[in-house]
């Protein structure tokens, strides 16, 4: 059985990350993405001081975050891009891209 975890995280001004939030919706939708983000604003959270968000571009999330982060810079997640792009090629090809993404982020 599949258990969907939902987490934010942000980063303080001193540079260190803090768990904003944790969830266990019964699904990874946008009901569930918009319900986590008006509680972090009821707690306090101001939509205009969010610079940026990054996340996997699970379907309808990327608006929600649109819709309640209107002035958040959005970016895909690196570790969801490589997976869905080894999913979708050979097995040979796939080593490279591994070996391609390890390189690119130590550079």
């Amino acid at each position: 059985m599949s258990v969907v975890v939902l987490t934010v995280e942000g980063i303080s001004d001193h540079k260190f990350r803090k768990v904003l939030a944790v969830d266990v919706p019964p699904g990874e939708g946008k009901s569930s993405w918009e319900e986590i983000l008006r509680g972090l604003i009821k707690r306090g959270l101001d939509p205009s001081k969010v610079a940026w968000v990054t996340s996997d571009d699970y379907l309808g999330l990327r608006a929600t975050f649109q819709k309640f982060l209107p002035h958040a810079v959005w970016q895909r997640c690196q570790a969801h891009y490589w997976r869905n792009a080894r999913d979708k090629v050979s097995r040979g090809l796939t080593v490279r891209l591994t070996i391609s993404c390890v390189i690119g982020s130590l550079l």
